[in-house]
């Protein structure tokens, strides 16, 4: 098989036209992509811009699921080549989130990542006192609405075929809670994360401004109303904590300067919210 693509849990191969096998790595366990392959068939059903998945695969001591192919590439790539088009690509991905963050899971019994999850990640963070832990674990609780996130929506995880639409990849980090909780995590993304690849200065400062308009871009199309913004500052801090926790070395410096100065006007916001 031709390897068509390299990730951090598994690499990625060509069976055929129609169909990749996303192959784990040895240290992955059944359980993960177990888990993988029955929230992605679930919610394929559910999803139309979402790859069909088929099989789970044994090839000697890893496992893997049977994809269906999406002819094109992902939009950070086709962003890159065609800069013109990034307002129009940036409206179809907030689209897209938009629909994923209205999928209605009724009947559906997967069992998901939630709120829970997010708070005992919220508390290995290591970033606040016990007062501030306890504000945050009531605020989660309380906004909880239980919607699909899928916990790493950014471009790299969007793929765009020859007819120019936008196919979602990647669900394994998917989660219920406030849809809030992804936006904020999209934001992030799109604005800070770094790549561990060294770079020239100006190849840097090009980047940092595509990033700075795209995120821009973004946040206008998925935040409308006064209390989307206010709700917005209360999980852009979670998703600070969340990604310190994720002990990303590129973004230590960063995060803990956005820690520091977002930290009090987002717990006030919290207690605003449990104050009614």
């Amino acid at each position: 098989m031709n390897r068509i693509g390299i990730g951090r849990t598994a690499e990625v191969f060509e069976i055929d036209n129609e169909k990749i096998l996303k192959l784990f790595y040895d240290g992955i366990s059944a359980e993960s992509v177990t888990g993988e392959y029955a929230i992605s068939e679930a919610l394929s059903r559910k999803i139309p811009n979402m790859p069909k998945v088929y099989e789970l695969v044994t090839e000697g001591n890893r496992r893997g699921i049977v994809f269906q192919r999406i002819q094109g590439s992902h939009m950070a790539r086709v962003m890159l080549k065609n800069p013109a088009a990034i307002p129009e690509l940036v409206r179809k991905f907030s689209l897209l989130h938009k629909s994923i963050l209205s999928v209605d899971l009724q009947g559906e019994t997967l069992d998901l990542a939630n709120v829970t999850d997010v708070i005992e990640r919220c508390r290995e963070s290591h970033q606040l006192t016990e007062q501030e832990e306890d504000i945050v674990e009531r605020f989660l609780t309380a906004s909880d609405t239980r919607q699909l996130c899928h916990g790493d929506f950014h471009p790299e995880n969007v793929l765009i075929d020859s007819d120019g639409t936008l196919w979602i990849i990647d669900w394994i980090t998917v989660v219920l809670c406030n849809g809030m909780f992804d936006i904020a995590r999209t934001y992030y993304l799109l604005r800070y994360a770094q790549s561990p690849e060294k770079k020239p200065m100006l190849v840097r400062i090009v980047k940092r401004m595509a990033c700075t308009y795209i995120s821009r871009a973004y946040y206008k199309n998925m935040i409308g109303s006064r209390e989307d913004k206010k709700l917005f500052i209360c999980f852009f801090f979670v998703m600070l904590l969340l990604r310190m926790g994720e002990g990303i070395p590129e973004e230590q410096r960063t995060l803990a300067r956005l820690i520091r100065t977002k930290k009090n006007t987002a717990l006030k916001e919290m207690q605003r919210y449990l104050n009614g």
